[in-house]
């Protein structure tokens, strides 16, 4: 009898733990757990300071403000906040404010036009030779441009916080941002811009497409990362317009890996600059990966003309494009539309538990109505299966995020639903809330522009297949 109790125990663990994932998620000013909400921590005194009441000023501490660009949380063992990110601010568990992510050297720099708040997803990735440390990859945004530029920066949640010390706090306040070491001959910084790890020794880009040498803008930055392998390392992909970049979070820290996969792009189009997505990646049951991302080139077809486009490809173990594993699907313009912006722009991207699906929102117009679609690896087609959902739930601007128990979540004006079996491609869907878009639509926090390319629902970003528990 004890034996068939352990057995159900066993397979009871490894159903919950088979897909792995963040147990908690950052939405909105909510900690998301299951189907309940529980508010964010909105601290009543500045670090907790009884001389010091709550001041107002997000640098000190959580305001309950939602993100304008992205958002990310992790949480502790017994499933508790450990920290969360809204936009540049790093906040622990009583909402006190641990540092700024800048582009500056200053863990607590408040310049407004330097911070890196990300562009549609905030990653993080633990240190797998310190379970203390956590590596953030965000993107810094140029308010003017649009251009984006991915940053690194490194936690350390053991130390205790320079600013709590600076106003007495009476909490033991662990968390500080520390330098990252010595890359390619980047000096020791808090934060390192990533694009400076792919310079050769005269500062070169070590990527450069032939037929079209001009870097351009760094438009199309998205960022994903894998579980860790055998090797105890997690690989990081980052694409820019023509390139997605390999690299390596290890015992030896954030490095290149000296590998990059092509993409068929041809000359760039600024208005690439403007779309916000996500790059997904996740292991097999054969130890290859999967990987999906935008990219970006002008193509007529038939009648239309297709401007952004979705790529897919296998990779093995190491990391490494296996050849003629490829997928490559358009997203067209409106042919019939006199405005500027009428692109059917890719927004959620999101494997299935077993990796045999690619789950895909976007924005809708006359040639591509469908706005929540499917890629069944197994039973490869021509285009993208739709999933006709009721007209009446709107997913095209939401992103796509799998939970613990492999059902994938989307969200937009009319609540939050989930598909419960993402391993099988159904329009059945399950409201978890009813509560219009959870959190307001975002657009970078800018004004002047404001076209389908630009509007997102976010969901946090996590590491597919990950048990973070086990970390901890």
């Amino acid at each position: 009898m004890k034996k068939n109790v352990l057995r159900v125990a066993m397979a009871l663990l490894a159903h919950l733990t088979a897909f792995g994932q963040n147990p908690s998620w950052l939405i909105g000013n909510n900690n998301f757990s299951g189907a309940n909400n529980y508010p964010l921590p909105i601290p009543s005194f500045d670090y907790g300071n009884t001389t010091m009441p709550n001041s107002g000023n997000q640098n000190m501490g959580y305001q309950g403000q939602l993100a304008t660009n992205a958002s990310n949380m992790i949480t502790d063992a017994s499933g508790g906040i450990l920290f969360f990110i809204v936009d540049h601010h790093i906040y622990n568990k009583q909402g006190y404010c641990l540092g700024i992510l800048s582009s500056t050297s200053d863990p607590y720099s408040t310049n407004a036009a330097a911070a890196v708040r990300g562009a549609s997803e905030i990653v993080i990735v633990p240190n797998p030779s310190n379970c203390q440390q956590y590596y953030i990859i965000s993107t810094r945004v140029n308010v003017n441009s649009y251009e984006k530029v991915p940053f690194v920066f490194l936690l350390d949640m053991s130390l205790p916080n320079y600013q709590a010390q600076v106003f007495d706090s009476p909490d033991c306040v662990k968390g500080e941002l520390v330098p990252i070491g010595s890359n390619n001959g980047v000096s020791q910084n808090v934060g390192i811009e990533i694009s400076t790890l792919c310079m050769g020794s005269e500062g070169t880009p070590l990527f450069i497409d032939p037929n079209d040498p001009s870097p351009g803008k760094s438009s199309n930055v998205f960022i994903g990362a894998s579980n860790k392998n055998s090797t105890n390392e997690h690989f990081v992909f980052i694409s820019n317009p023509k390139f997605i970049f390999r690299f390596k979070i290890s015992s030896t820290g954030f490095t290149f890996d000296n590998y990059a996969i092509s993409l068929p792009t041809g000359p760039l189009d600024y208005n690439a600059a403007y779309v916000r997505s996500e790059l997904e990646i996740i292991e097999l049951a054969n130890g290859n990966y999967r990987i999906a991302c935008p990219y970006f080139k002008s193509q007529t077809i038939g009648s239309n003309t297709a401007w952004e486009w979705l790529y897919t490809a296998e990779l093995n173990s190491s990391g490494s494009l296996i050849p003629s594993t490829d997928h490559h699907f358009p997203f067209f313009k409106d042919p019939n539309s006199q405005t500027a912006y009428t692109d059917a722009a890719l927004k959620g991207l999101e494997f299935s538990g077993d990796g045999t699906i690619l789950y895909v929102t976007h924005s809708t117009n006359s040639v591509q109505p469908n706005q929540l679609e499917y890629f069944n690896f197994n039973n490869p087609t021509a285009s993208l299966v739709p999933l006709a959902i009721n007209p009446s739930i709107d997913a095209k601007f939401s992103l796509l995020e799998r939970d613990i128990n492999n059902a994938i979540y989307f969200t937009g004006n009319t609540g939050m639903y989930k598909l419960n079996n993402s391993n099988t491609p159904s329009a059945a869907l399950v409201q978890v809330t009813s509560t219009p878009g959870v959190y307001n639509l975002e657009n970078n926090g800018s004004t002047g522009f404001f076209s389908d390319l630009y509007k997102l629902y976010m969901l946090p970003d996590q590491i597919d297949k990950m048990d973070y528990n086990a970390y901890l």
